[in-house]
């Protein structure tokens, strides 16, 4: 395989690019590999220019982050002239060519998956795909079993907000990769539950539960002889 980004909590984001003035839109998952660059010479002092690649090529620098986010398919244009090439020696895999071509993602990640961090470069990360029993727009419960200690990966976005609990307890998320989220389990089974309670919904509660019992009581007060 190509390998795959370090878990951590740092956000890897953004490939470095010589002399870049600043990151402009190269993240990866934009498709927009462009960046401003500064640029000095003595006889003409300070100018500025733009970093450029083909797209098939952004495409397999980035790979590893695509394949950590779950990317199975990768679609181009056949009109499109690009070098094949580089999407192949990544290890895409061409399935599909006729009005469009379809290259597979064979190293592409589970949407829910147990690694252990070993603080190696990227290339020596093992996944161990986990069971995402329930799924709802507030609640998630994920199931993993994990040979050791380790690192359970849920690679919907990371949000304030949001809760963690492992095996009953609650647990801290971290953002993984700067985007996705995050909770240290143990060695054996583990049942992970995501919920979603924002602190401006529990003020919301507490503030209709207050104007509730001021109701209530205006409305004995008034009904009282």
């Amino acid at each position: 395989g190509t390998g795959h980004p370090a878990i951590g909590d740092e956000c890897n984001l953004e490939t470095p690019v010589q002399n870049a003035e600043m990151a402009a839109s190269a993240l990866w998952f934009t498709g927009m590999p462009e960046h401003i660059t500064e640029n000095y010479a003595q006889e003409k002092g300070l100018s500025y220019g733009f970093s450029y690649k083909g797209i098939e090529e952004d495409i397999a620098e980035k790979l590893p982050y695509y394949s950590f986010m779950g990317v199975r398919f990768i679609l181009m244009p056949s009109s499109f002239a690009f070098k094949e090439q580089a999407l192949l020696k990544a290890g895409l895999k061409l399935v599909y060519d006729k009005e469009i071509r379809i290259y597979e993602n064979l190293s592409s990640f589970p949407r829910a998956f147990v690694t252990y961090p070993t603080g190696a470069k990227a290339g020596s990360m093992s996944a161990e795909k986990a069971l995402i029993k329930e799924y709802g727009a507030n609640r998630a419960v994920i199931e993993a079993e994990a040979r050791k200690d380790g690192l359970l990966v849920f690679t919907d976005v990371y949000w304030p907000g949001w809760k963690a609990h492992v095996n009953g307890v609650e647990a801290e998320i971290i953002t993984v990769e700067g985007i996705a989220r995050g909770v240290y389990i143990k060695k054996g089974r583990n049942e992970v539950i995501f919920s979603y309670m924002p602190d401006s919904f529990k003020k919301g509660l507490m503030s209709a539960g207050v104007s509730a019992v001021i109701m209530l009581a205006l409305a004995f007060s008034k009904t009282r002889p």
